[in-house]
């Protein structure tokens, strides 16, 4: 895994981050069991831009888990492996399996608590986890 940051693009990311070159993310997911929070977006979103700082603040914090910054420019496959329709979208994995996604930007006190009651819960199954029509 590379640093993908372009200094012109946007500011530097914290070395905190994992910030994947490739469509690397399926092993990074399964490599070691530490609670993994993934952010997906880009460098041309502005809800993104606005959700970095938490995310930064969320790395530094929690430093029992990994964070990895995952611009869907750069890793297609990754954003459509994991079905990502709406960014920021964050997603929430433990032992490589997913347990709770949100979308849109949010406080890092909201960034907190969503993570730690994700980690609590169930793990989403892929059927699951976006149902092609809602339930009655």
């Amino acid at each position: 895994m590379t640093d993908t940051t372009n200094s012109e693009a946007s500011p530097p990311s914290s070395p905190v981050i994992v910030e994947l070159q490739a469509d690397d993310l399926a092993s990074l997911l399964h490599a070691g069991s530490a609670p993994t929070l993934v952010k997906f977006g880009a460098s041309w979103c502005s809800p993104c831009r606005q959700l970095a700082p938490q995310i930064d603040a969320f790395a530094k914090q929690q430093t029992n888990w990994r964070v990895v910054s995952v611009d869907i420019d750069l890793n297609p496959r990754s954003m459509l492996r994991h079905r990502i329709r709406n960014i920021p979208c964050c997603v929430l994995f433990v032992n490589g399996e997913e347990r709770s996604r949100h979308v849109g930007p949010m406080s890092l006190h909201d960034l907190k608590a969503w993570a730690h009651d994700a980690l609590a819960s169930e793990p989403i199954h892929p059927r699951d986890a976006h149902p092609a029509t809602p339930s009655a």
